[in-house]
């Protein structure tokens, strides 16, 4: 499995060989098949990301709930009082959560707008080839 600093040089040198290939048909269908391939090993770290993210939310929210109870049963606070302290204990774990909740959002946004730049590489290599087919 790739690193998230490696499949990003890879998209990186894959974008510079799609300016290379401008004219070329089957360069880009290369490139796109390049491209689709880094997505695929892209994918586990995004469910990891996402996994993440999801146990850090749950949690916090455990957290939360146990010291809101523990502040409620052992001191006379009021419940907004109660939730603002509990949150403020637990605000490393909140950071963790909103941390991993970021990097999933990135890498679904990378794999979105690598998606929709693997259509448009396919879409006009399918035209560039169409032209070159009609010139000959």
């Amino acid at each position: 499995m790739y690193t998230l600093p490696e499949l990003l040089t890879m998209i990186d040198d894959t974008f510079a060989s799609i300016n290379t290939h401008r004219e070329d048909a089957n360069g880009l269908l290369m490139d796109a098949n390049r491209l689709s391939t880094i997505m695929y090993n892209l994918a586990p770290l995004w469910v990891e990301a996402r996994s993440r993210a999801n146990t850090l939310e749950a949690s916090f929210k455990d957290k939360i709930d146990e010291s809101y109870l523990r502040l409620k049963r052992d001191s006379e606070v009021t419940d907004q009082m109660a939730q603002s302290e509990s949150r403020h204990e637990h605000r490393e774990v909140r950071q963790s959560w909103i941390d991993a909740k970021r990097m999933e959002h990135t890498l679904s946004t990378l794999r979105e707008d690598v998606d929709r730049k693997v259509s448009v590489i396919q879409s006009y290599a399918r035209e560039l080839s169409s032209q070159q087919f009609k010139r000959t």
